[in-house]
């Protein structure tokens, strides 16, 4: 099924400036510094922590994820789903005054980039201090938001904007191809149920401070273990293709099995530094 990449960015982007006007910290009696949290989605293909990734040959691009498998071969040009909530569970404080109030996010809508492409969806000002637990929950268009009607009604107007027949009880979609052995294909738009809450300690603490470090956590998601049975075959997708079948998938246990990782990933800071000391190591060899 062909759809408008264009109208799918610009849809992402103005969900991800609602996310960042809207999130929340709760004041605290203390006025405490604020430092910086960019939370990203990433997806990896095969892992050798899971049994399913390698049944099938796995092949990314920038807009899609080939899995091949001993009934025909999935292609998948797009996955997006509904994270209804995003915290950040502080460490417990010494001192009463030196505590802090979890961080948590309003609902917003993640556009999975299927290459090596990585979705940040917000550079977070949150209190500064220790952070022991990270926890998103991913749930479908009907889900209870504790009173905040407007955030709720905005998220669906602006998911149902792009796909007009979201189903409530959906909590992601899935759009490609299917190819038969024997060369038959079709495409397929799949609406999946995954009601579930992912939580990760950190260990140690992530710690936001006031100094313009900006620390990076990194969601890690292998869709193909969603995708591919034991027996080394691939969920034919199109026998759920919602404009035939009218029939949710259920995903609960393979998304969570799916979310291989969620670090604090230091990575780029490191780049830059080495990046700036070869570049002060190749300035002196020219005044040499």
């Amino acid at each position: 099924m062909k759809f408008t990449k264009l109208l799918s960015y610009t849809t992402l982007f103005a969900l991800l400036a609602f996310f960042i006007t809207s999130c929340d910290t709760t004041s605290t009696s203390t006025e405490l510094g604020k430092g910086n949290v960019e939370l990203q989605f990433k997806t990896v293909s095969g892992s050798s922590s899971s049994k399913t990734s390698s049944s099938g040959t796995i092949a990314s691009t920038h807009d899609s994820l080939t899995i091949e498998g001993t009934n025909g071969t999935l292609q998948i040009d797009d996955i997006r789903f509904i994270v209804s909530e995003f915290e950040l569970e502080p460490a417990d404080a010494e001192d009463d005054s030196e505590e802090i109030e979890e961080f948590e996010s309003r609902p917003f809508f993640v556009d999975l980039p299927l290459g090596e492409d990585v979705l940040s969806l917000a550079n977070n000002q949150i209190q500064a201090g220790l952070y022991e637990e990270l926890e998103f929950n991913v749930e479908d268009l009907d889900f209870d938001d504790d009173g905040e009607e407007e955030e709720h009604q905005a998220l669906a107007d602006s998911i149902r904007s792009e796909f007009a027949d979201w189903p409530d009880e959906a909590s992601m979609v899935l759009f490609g191809t299917f190819t038969s052995t024997d060369g038959q294909t079709q495409s397929f738009k799949v609406f999946a149920k995954a009601e579930i809450e992912i939580g990760r300690e950190f260990n140690p603490p992530l710690e936001v401070t006031e100094d313009n470090i900006q620390q990076v956590v990194s969601v890690r998601i292998n869709p193909t273990t969603w995708l591919v049975k034991e027996d080394g075959s691939v969920l034919d997708l199109t026998q759920y293709d919602w404009d035939e079948h009218q029939e949710l998938i259920e995903f609960e246990v393979e998304f969570e099995n799916g979310v291989e990782e969620i670090e604090v990933d230091d990575d780029d800071f490191e780049d830059e530094d080495d990046d700036n000391d070869e570049e002060e190591d190749d300035n002196n060899e020219d005044d040499d």
